[in-house]
């Protein structure tokens, strides 16, 4: 079961992706936390990123720092494909990332740095591998009672 559950999480993660007009190529100059980064495109377009579906807990949460540091281990100075899917309210590129064929919101989820943001997500993908995450107790979910970000942030205000 565990290899079956293995190889589907690894046929999500690295889906190929279609380039499109509005997709963006550009390489990582900085990672703001564990859901949001900025690219160059062209060497000089700066363009803010929010990852597509995904919602990684605040900086000041429990596992906040470590989701920030696996976004940076996975895409800081590396070359990265975002596939566009919208514009946020703050004006940020709402896309997944690609790093060759690596979806690195899917990793980020099924490495257990992220929930599956339900309230946006058009698939159930992120959430299935939301719940492989889970059932391995891995990242976050090591510990007995995540509490989820869009929970924390209404706790701060």
């Amino acid at each position: 079961m565990k290899v079956f559950i293995t190889l589907i999480c690894l046929a999500v993660v690295y889906q190929s992706p279609d380039l499109s007009a509005e997709d963006l190529m550009g390489r990582v100059v900085k990672v703001a936390d564990g859901d949001t980064l900025t690219i160059v495109v062209d060497g000089t377009d700066r363009r803010k990123i929010r990852l597509y579906g995904i919602d990684t807990p605040e900086l000041d949460q429990p596992w906040g720092r470590e989701a920030e540091n696996a976004l940076q281990e996975k895409a800081m100075d590396k070359n990265v494909l975002a596939r566009v899917s919208g514009i946020d309210r703050y004006k940020r590129v709402i896309a997944d990332i690609f790093i060759g064929k690596r979806n690195i919101n899917h990793e980020m989820v099924v490495e257990g740095h992220a929930w599956a943001y339900r309230r946006y997500l058009k698939s159930k993908t992120l959430v299935k591998l939301e719940q492989v995450a889970k059932s391995r107790q891995e990242g976050l979910w090591a510990a007995p009672n995540p509490i989820p970000p869009w929970e924390w942030r209404k706790g701060a205000r």
